[in-house]
């Protein structure tokens, strides 16, 4: 059902970013094709790109409780099993999902730099299209110019950009001011867009480094419970490593939804028009802030309750899943 859920909402989000298979008339949006508005170029990508997000951040959260429970000291021996049991099946779903999600955001890049290339420039903080035989530098570092047109400081790969974006080193990537400022994100958008996907991406790559190292140190025999107070550093990455599947997942959203700015409909419905007449700003502040609240008491309950079932241990009177 949860599956479900989000391939609709990823369709609906996805047609938003790419509109496909409508007709406007009288200023009315009329769909010709639901085929092609479902199933625009984004959809299966981004689907696929955010169940792939469900997943590593599930499992690494997984592995960071079952990490805490290695490192606690007064765990009986079966509980301790139980808990690294746990570990090693999140461990070698994330081996595999890993590398795939670092594949299928790269995919979905190619999808913006095709269809919102505005969005690809302002990700990038890339200005000014690179001239025919010279490559785009892709930009580890970039503070903009208050007034936008450039950036003040850059740290940039050269050729990385075009390489990435178009498979050669010297191909062409549009930039900011390519677009007129009224129809691309603003300076404080874009680097909002361009420091949050730099955080998604490097959190993906941890993530599949942390995996490769606990495949490792499973191949060399070294997750048994009988040693696992020897290798406390080990455990503490897993630890730590927990709530960054979240915070990675929260980044690509910021990426997804402030880059595509200033459309709600991409190129067809700007923000500023997407606003209900008759609906008060109080009231919107104030449903906001009531969500908040809810989701803040939600969290905490959430991670209240799954402690003390963590602490109060697995139930030995059911059957345990197969030993790998």
């Amino acid at each position: 059902g949860a599956t479900l859920s989000a391939f609709w909402i990823m369709a609906a989000n996805s047609w938003m970013q790419i509109p496909l298979g409508v007709t406007l008339e009288n200023g009315k949006l009329i769909v010709t094709d639901y085929f092609a508005a479902i199933f625009n170029p984004g959809t299966i990508v981004s689907f696929s790109h955010m169940m792939g997000a469900c997943i590593v951040t599930t499992m690494f959260m997984m592995m960071g409780i079952s990490a805490m429970m290695m490192l606690r000291k007064n765990v009986e021996e079966r509980s301790r099993q139980f808990f690294l049991d746990t570990f090693k099946y999140c461990l070698l779903l994330a081996i595999f999902v890993t590398p795939i999600q670092l594949v299928v955001g790269d995919l979905a890049g190619l999808v913006v730099k095709d269809h919102q290339p505005a969005k690809l420039a302002a990700t990038e903080l890339h200005w000014d299209t690179n001239a025919e035989g010279t490559g785009a530098p892709w930009n580890i570092i970039a503070i903009p110019a208050a007034e936008g047109g450039y950036n003040t400081f850059e740290i940039g790969i050269p050729n990385a950009l075009s390489l990435i974006t178009t498979r050669t080193t010297d191909g062409t990537v549009q930039g900011l001011n390519d677009f007129a400022p009224e129809v691309r994100p603003t300076v404080i958008e874009s680097t909002i867009v361009f420091y949050s996907f730099r955080v998604m991406l490097a959190i993906g790559v941890a993530l599949m480094l942390l995996a490769l190292l606990g495949a490792w140190y499973w191949k060399r025999g070294k997750l048994r419970t009988i040693e696992s107070s020897k290798y406390r550093l080990f455990w503490w990455l897993f630890v730590l490593a927990t709530p960054i599947g979240f915070i990675a997942s929260i980044a690509g959203w910021m990426v997804r939804e402030i880059g595509r700015q200033p459309w709600v409909v991409y190129n067809i419905l700007r923000t500023e028009h997407g606003l209900s007449a008759n609906l008060n700003a109080n009231v919107v502040l104030t449903s906001a802030v009531i969500f908040n609240l809810i989701y803040i008491v939600f969290g905490y309950l959430f991670i209240y309750f799954t402690w003390k079932l963590v602490k109060k241990g697995p139930d030995f009177e059911q059957p345990w899943p197969t030993r790998i």
